[in-house]
C-alpha cells in the first residue's frame, strides 16, 4: 500500500495516502463478513419501501468474519440481454431502473455500492434489481455529496466558475494557487463535452479528464469520489449493452435540481445556522482562556513571533480573510445574541407571534441571515478575481 501511495504522488495526486486508504478499507471490509452484513442491514432499510429493488437478508447469528450467510435469490445477470427478452422485460427499463437505484445512493443516501459489475446486479423475472456483495461500501458526508453534485450540476450549467467552486469545497484543503487558471481549464473541458453527440459522450472519458484536472491542481477529494467515478464507469458500460441512447448525464440531471431544493432547504438552512451558531458558541467559550495565555507570556517574556514574507500580495490576502472573518463572526454573535435576549422580552400584546416566537426575532435572525449571505458572497467575489 505505501508502494501504491508513493507512486500516485509521483503520477501528481496530492493526497495518495487518503485514496489509497480508501481503497485499503474497502478491501479490508470485503474480508470481513460481519462488516458486509451491516451494510446488507443498513441499505435493506434504506430501500425498504422500494418496490423494484431488493437486497438479499444477511443470517448475522449464522454468519461470522469469514462466514456469510445470506438469503438466496435466484436472477440473471443484468447484461444477460437475452433472458430478459424472454422474462417480457425492457433491457431499456431495467438499465434506467438500476442507475436510478444507483444515483439515489449517491445523491440521496450518500452510501453506495461500490462495485456494481455485471455479476453484482442480478434481475428477477418480475424486473426486479438485485444487488449482491456488498463488501465494497463507499460513503460521503451530507457537505462532500452536496459539492459533489454541484460540480456535474455546473457542468451542465456549463458554469465553469461554479464547478471551480464546487471542487474547492469538495477537496480536503482549498488551497488552488491560480484560480483563473482553474476556471479556464475547466471551461475548456466543458466545451470539449458540449460539443459531442450524445452517442459520443462517454462517463469513462469524463472520469479521466476529471482524475486529470484533480491531479493537475493537486487537489485533494475524498477517496470515495474515486470510487463513485470507478462505479459510474461500469454502470455506463452495462447501461449501453442494454439501452441504445444509455447517457449517464441524462439520469444525473434530474437528481442536480432535487440536490439543490435539499441543500436549500429550510431543515438544512437550519442545521447549517446551528451548527455555525455552535462552532461561534465554542470560540466564545475558548477566546478568553487563549487571550488569558497569551498575555501571561507576553507578561513573562516567552511569547516569540515568527515572521516569513514570501509576498506581500499573499500576506495582504490572508490579513483581508481575517478581517473578512472576524467581521462575520461578529455580526454573526451579535445577531443571535440579540435574537436570543429578545426572546426574553416583555412586549405589548399587539405584538405578533409567529411559531411562538416573537416576530422582532424572526427579523432579527433574518437580518442576521442577510448580512452573512452578503459577506459570504463578496468573499466569493474576492476569491474569484483572484
Amino acid at each position: 500500500m505505501r508502494l501504491t501511495a508513493g507512486f500516485l504522488q509521483k503520477q501528481g495526486l496530492s493526497n495518495p495516502q487518503d485514496i489509497v486508504d480508501a481503497f485499503e478499507r474497502s478491501m479490508s471490509k470485503e474480508m470481513d463478513y460481519t462488516a458486509e452484513a451491516r451494510s446488507m442491514e443498513q441499505f435493506r432499510k434504506l430501500y425498504e419501501d422500494y418496490p423494484t429493488f431488493y437486497i438479499p437478508k444477511p443470517f448475522r447469528e449464522l454468519s461470522t468474519q469469514r462466514i456469510l450467510v445470506i438469503e438466496f435469490v435466484s436472477g440473471c445477470k443484468i447484461t444477460d440481454k437475452a433472458q430478459l427478452l424472454a422474462w417480457n422485460l425492457s433491457p431499456a427499463t431495467v438499465a434506467e431502473t438500476g442507475m436510478d437505484i444507483y444515483l439515489t445512493q449517491i445523491f440521496e443516501f450518500g452510501i453506495f455500492h461500490a462495485d456494481p459489475h455485471p455479476g453484482n446486479v442480478l434481475v428477477q423475472p418480475d424486473g426486479t434489481v438485485v444487488l449482491i456483495d456488498f463488501g465494497m461500501v463507499g460513503r460521503l458526508t451530507k457537505q462532500q455529496k452536496y459539492a459533489f453534485a454541484g460540480v456535474f450540476i455546473g457542468m451542465a450549467r456549463q458554469d465553469a466558475r461554479s464547478m471551480a467552486l464546487n471542487f474547492r469545497r469538495l477537496a480536503l484543503t482549498a488551497e488552488i494557487p491560480d484560480m483563473r487558471a482553474f476556471e479556464a481549464d475547466l471551461s475548456l473541458l466543458i466545451e470539449d463535452f458540449a460539443s459531442l453527440d450524445v452517442k459520443e459522450m462517454s462517463m469513462s472519458d469524463l472520469a479521466d479528464a476529471l482524475q486529470t484536472v484533480i491531479y493537475n491542481y493537486k487537489l485533494q477529494v475524498p477517496g470515495a469520489v474515486f470510487l463513485i467515478l470507478r462505479a459510474l464507469v461500469i454502470l455506463e458500460g452495462i447501461g449501453k449493452v442494454l439501452h441504445p441512447n444509455f447517457n449517464t448525464f441524462e439520469f444525473v440531471r434530474p437528481y442536480g435540481a432535487k440536490i439543490i431544493r435539499e441543500q436549500y432547504s429550510r431543515q438544512n438552512l437550519l442545521s447549517e445556522a446551528e451548527y455555525t451558531g455552535t462552532q461561534l458558541l465554542a470560540l466564545l467559550q475558548t477566546l478568553p482562556s487563549d487571550v488569558r495565555q497569551i498575555v501571561r507570556k507576553i507578561s513573562k517574556g516567552e511569547l516569540r513571533l515568527k515572521f516569513e514574507l514570501v509576498g506581500y500580495n499573499t500576506l495582504l490576502r490572508k490579513a483581508d480573510q481575517l478581517v473578512s472573518r472576524t467581521i462575520l463572526a461578529l455580526l454573526s454573535v451579535g445577531g443571535l445574541i440579540f435574537s436570543g435576549l429578545s426572546l426574553m422580552g416583555r412586549y405589548s400584546p399587539d405584538m405578533p407571534y409567529r411559531r411562538g416566537v416573537p416576530e422582532i426575532t424572526w427579523w432579527s435572525l433574518g437580518a442576521t441571515g442577510f448580512v452573512l449571505l452578503i459577506l459570504m458572497l463578496l468573499g466569493t467575489g474576492r476569491r474569484a478575481k483572484e
